[in-house]
């Protein structure tokens, strides 16, 4: 369970005042979730967790269903702003390695304000994944593909909705997320540059906030 080795964005990792059985939240957190994003093309699984809070914190404590501590995040400088929002992206795992890592189930949040205020949230984990889309255009080494091509794939009942994104090289162009139903998106022009290897991925959001997502490379016209 502790192997993954997560990136902490705006906060640094230090110990913080755990809370008192007595406190009573007085806010809660918003926007909790953890979720699994699963490239099926490169075989690999990132763990997501992320929260937002109408207060900045001072620290955040992460406990998972058993109640076993996973993470503890405190601001960068005791004297700073604190943080209102925080993401946690684990590195790339197998995609069986998850579900030895973290247990299903509910994940609580205990954060507190720089006045020692207690904040409360809970995000739930599921294991479950969707298949992954079946993408009809462009396939996989395609050249002289159009800059402004659309990009179409096969809707699936009990798709939430579906995340696209272009890359090329370091420029990641655009992402985006589009509703459940949804079949092809048109590329505006300027976003992909003439001649350049490159790379859309489509990926399926599960009404659990999974993600099951498949990489296509291709050089543009």
């Amino acid at each position: 369970m502790h192997e993954a080795n997560l990136t902490v964005a705006a906060v640094a990792l230090a110990a913080i005042t755990a809370p008192q059985a007595h406190d009573a939240p007085l806010f809660r957190l918003q926007e909790e979730r953890i979720s699994i994003e699963y490239n099926v093309t490169r075989a690999e699984a990132v763990i997501a967790m992320e929260a937002e809070a109408e207060v900045a914190l001072r620290g955040l404590e992460i406990r998972a269903p058993d109640g076993e501590l996973l993470f503890t995040l405190s601001a960068a400088a005791a004297a700073g702003p604190g943080f209102k929002e925080f993401r946690l992206g684990s590195a790339e795992i197998g995609p069986t390695s998850f579900a030895k890592m973290l247990a299903e189930g509910v994940y609580e949040l205990r954060g507190r304000t720089a006045g020692g205020q207690l904040v409360l949230g809970e995000a739930l984990l599921s294991h479950g994944l969707l298949r992954p889309p079946v993408v009809l255009y462009p396939v996989e080494g395609a050249r002289d593909v159009p800059t402004d091509l659309v990009v179409s794939w096969v809707p699936e009942a009990g798709v939430a909705g579906y995340h696209v994104v272009l890359e090329q090289g370091e420029n990641d162009g655009l992402s985006l997320d589009l509703p459940g139903g949804a079949s092809s998106f048109q590329v505006p022009p300027g976003i992909l540059a003439h001649g350049t290897e490159s790379h859309v991925e489509v990926g399926a959001i599960a009404p659990n906030g999974n993600r099951t997502l498949v990489e296509i490379s291709f050089t543009t016209r």
